[in-house]
């Protein structure tokens, strides 16, 4: 994991915990701050924060994320479950999941009708790749392979087999020579 602070340019910089531990060590050894700071290339104010507050060095940064990581999991081992049975789900779908599962617990996002955004769908993405190493991509739903995949169960095929088997003998057709693969 990398400690991130922002530059002087407004730009966020991620750096190797290691670094910021090593800097604060020469600090505690007598070393200036302001002389490691410029040496490690650390902004003095991040490095004289993670100085008097080192728990801050393992801690992530950003957001707090609204659905816990077994949530998100769970989501995203279901999205794929429903994909390799011909239900894949879209973006707006998987992003109403993960609205019901947050208000389930009385939270929102901060969004329009309180649906995640795009961001947080990237970033879902991107987490459940680097955390878990399953790969979610976007592709545009097929209706035919859904109404296949509803049509296709156990009942559905013996229901046809029955009334196919019944017009068979109720019109006396002969199957050998009327009936075929197309």
């Amino acid at each position: 994991m990398l400690v991130s602070h922002m530059s002087s340019q407004g730009r966020r910089i991620k750096r190797n915990p290691a670094l910021i531990r090593n800097a604060i060590q020469r600090i505690s050894q007598g070393h200036s701050l302001n002389s490691v700071a410029k040496a490690a290339g650390i902004p003095e104010a991040s490095l004289r924060r993670y100085n008097s507050k080192p728990e801050m060095i393992d801690r992530p940064t950003g957001p707090k994320t609204l659905l816990t990581d077994e949530e998100e999991l769970g989501l995203a081992t279901a999205a794929l479950w429903l994909k390799e049975r011909g239900l894949p789900l879209d973006v707006l779908q998987l992003k109403r999941s993960a609205k019901e599962l947050v208000e389930a617990r009385g939270c929102s996002f901060k969004a329009k009708n309180g649906i995640p955004s795009d961001e947080w769908f990237e970033a879902f993405i991107k987490r459940m790749s680097l955390k878990h190493g399953i790969n979610l991509s976007l592709r545009t739903p097929n209706v035919l392979s859904r109404l296949r995949a509803a049509a296709g169960n156990e009942e559905n095929i013996s229901h046809y087999y029955q009334l196919l088997e019944q017009i068979v003998h109720d019109y006396h057709i002969d199957v050998s020579s009327n009936i075929g693969n197309l």
